[in-house]
Parts: structure tokens; sequence; C-alpha cells
């Protein structure tokens, strides 16, 4: 089966995400390790938890806009522009929003 550049993209994206969330994970259980309370701090704790959620359910909007052989949307029924503005505005875009509040969090 071929995939359509909407959801290679999609797949692309949440492959980053989750990344980004192992990356989080190292540092949150490099801030456990040194703490004398065992925890990390909470920015860190929310931002590892919330890349996770995220790289999920951007997977699940990939399989929602995933075609199928006669080129029509399987679940969602939208065009390819719907599906990629739903994607970017809301799944990168909350992201976006969470990981702004989490840096800005450790200057201030």
């Amino acid at each position: 089966m071929q995939l359509g550049i909407d959801t290679r993209v999609t797949v692309l994206a949440a492959g980053l995400i989750f990344l980004g969330a192992l990356c989080l994970g190292v540092w949150k259980y490099k801030q456990m390790a040194t703490s004398e309370t065992h925890l990390a701090h909470p920015y860190v704790d929310v931002a590892h938890r919330a890349a996770l959620l995220y790289s999920f359910a951007t997977i699940l909007l990939a399989h929602g806009i995933r075609r199928d052989t006669t080129n029509q949307f399987e679940h969602i029924g939208a065009s390819t522009n719907v599906a990629m503005t739903a994607l970017i505005l809301g799944e990168i875009g909350g992201f976006a929003v969470l990981l702004a509040g989490f840096v800005a969090g450790q200057f201030f």
C-alpha cells in the first residue's frame, strides 16, 4: 500500500515528537537520580508526559487521514489540506505552546 504525502508527514511528525519525548525522559531520569527527593522538576515531568501523549495522538491522526485504494480518506472524509491543517494546528501547535511554556518556566 502506498501512503500519501499527508500520511508520511504525519507519521514523521509523530516520530519526531516521540524522539523529543525520549530525550525529555532522559532529562527526567537524570533529575530524578540526582535529586534528594527523587523527583524531577514539575515542568520536566509534565513536558515528558505531554510529549508521549502528543506522539501517540499524532499516530492516531495519521490513521485518520490514511487513504484507501479509491483515494478516499477512510475515517474523517476530509481533503488533504484540511487534514494537514488539523495536524499542524491541533497537534504540532499544541505541543509547541506547551514546550514554549516549559522553556519560559525554566527562565522565570
